[in-house]
Formats: structure tokens, C-alpha cells, sequence
């Protein structure tokens, strides 16, 4: 192995170990009116969709699999 494989191997790795590697986060709000409307965190990852709260991405409050998302919409 070069010592550029090793390299990118060890980040690999190491990103792997991350909570939250994989996610792709999308600022969202959730209400009917803007202005009292309140922020959360959407989580995009290969296993499904997690909701977290705007002040932590480390623990999501709820997750939805693949597997039982049916239909996505948005307003």
C-alpha cells in the first residue's frame, strides 16, 4: 500500500466513526405560520429520514426508514 492509500484509508475510517457521517442536513420549518414557525434539522441518510432539533444533530427526536416513506412533499 502507498502511502497516499494509507492516507485516504485512515480518513476513511476515521469519517466512518463519525455520528453523523452520511447525513446530509437541510434547515427546516415546522408550522403553518412563519413567523412562529420553529426550526428544526432534517437528516438525509442511505437508511432514511431523521428529524432533529436545532440545537443538536448528534440524537434525532424521530426517524422514518426507507422502507415506510411512501411520499415526500413540501409547501
Amino acid at each position: 500500500m502507498t502511502s497516499e492509500e494509507a492516507k485516504i484509508e485512515y480518513i476513511i475510517k476515521t469519517a466512518e466513526k463519525a455520528e453523523n457521517f452520511g447525513v446530509t442536513y437541510f434547515e427546516v420549518k415546522l408550522g403553518k405560520d412563519i413567523e412562529t414557525a420553529i426550526s428544526h434539522w432534517i437528516g438525509v441518510t442511505a437508511t432514511g429520514i431523521n428529524l432533529y432539533a436545532l440545537e443538536g444533530k448528534l440524537k434525532p427526536r424521530f426517524s422514518w426508514p426507507w422502507v415506510e416513506v411512501d411520499d415526500l412533499n413540501y409547501k
